[in-house]
């Protein structure tokens, strides 16, 4: 007998044409699965970045513009003490706000390197009518300008720096001043820090403080620069007068 002759009753006899297909079936699905496997995991490691990414690049937003609302460029350069506790309470019946009050221990009053001038022309902005006064107030509004001394001239120049609206009632000292610039940061006599916590009002970042009886709002809207202060008013009546500028 032939070697070929042997080989064909090998292959005839003892080679399992239906098991061994099997097998290399089997064998290929193995390595196709292997394969699938490998490159399947490749969107899920991307999506896995891109929500890390994500999520650093919003915390550093936020950290920017907490820095901006609540750095030094808000105060005049006043030694400040701000307390790390604050009182949190949800606004009801509002799914776009958060309430964080961060209480001011400390201040210090002094506006040396300012100037206020009274019944000045107040460019008109929309967003500042219709607001929600108390019914108490007076009827009058003050008008005012704020100037600073420019830090770029040797002379006793200022410059405007922000324009405010006091809302009042004369009789029991009751205020609301409505700071505002659309260049600059409004003066105020609070450093507030850069550790404060945000609020959300209307779907809008706000800083919010009290020092004894006065509550305090700063927040970027429609390209302004707001600060707000009402003196021995109630939460909730200085919170529906900052949610009425905030529309």
């Amino acid at each position: 007998m032939t070697n070929r002759e042997k080989l064909k009753k090998v292959i005839k006899n003892d080679f399992d044409k239906e098991n061994n297909y099997k097998k290399i079936v089997e064998g290929m699905n193995d390595k196709r699965i292997k394969f699938n496997y490998k490159y399947a995991t490749i969107p899920t490691v991307v999506i896995i970045i891109f929500v890390l990414i994500t999520g650093i690049s919003t915390k550093n937003n936020k950290v920017k513009q907490l820095e901006k609302f609540g750095g030094d460029d808000w105060s005049d350069g006043l030694n400040i003490t701000t307390s790390s506790n604050t009182n949190h309470i949800d606004t009801a019946n509002s799914d776009s706000s958060i309430v964080e009050i961060n209480e001011i221990n400390d201040m210090i009053k002094n506006r040396s390197n300012t100037k206020i001038v009274n019944n000045v022309n107040i460019p008109y902005l929309e967003i500042l009518t219709n607001l929600e006064i108390p019914k108490d107030f007076d009827n009058k509004e003050d008008y005012r300008a704020v100037y600073i001394k420019d830090s770029k001239s040797s002379k006793e120049d200022y410059i405007l720096n922000n324009y405010e609206f006091h809302y009042k009632n004369t009789k029991n000292e009751r205020e609301i001043i409505v700071s505002f610039s659309k260049d600059f940061m409004p003066i105020s006599n609070y450093n507030f820090g850069v550790n404060s916590k945000l609020s959300l009002v209307n779907g809008i970042d706000v800083l919010l403080y009290k020092y004894e009886k006065t509550y305090i709002a700063k927040f970027e809207y429609m390209k302004y620069n707001f600060l707000i202060e009402g003196n021995n008013i109630t939460q909730d009546e200085f919170m529906n007068f900052v949610s009425s500028i905030i529309k």
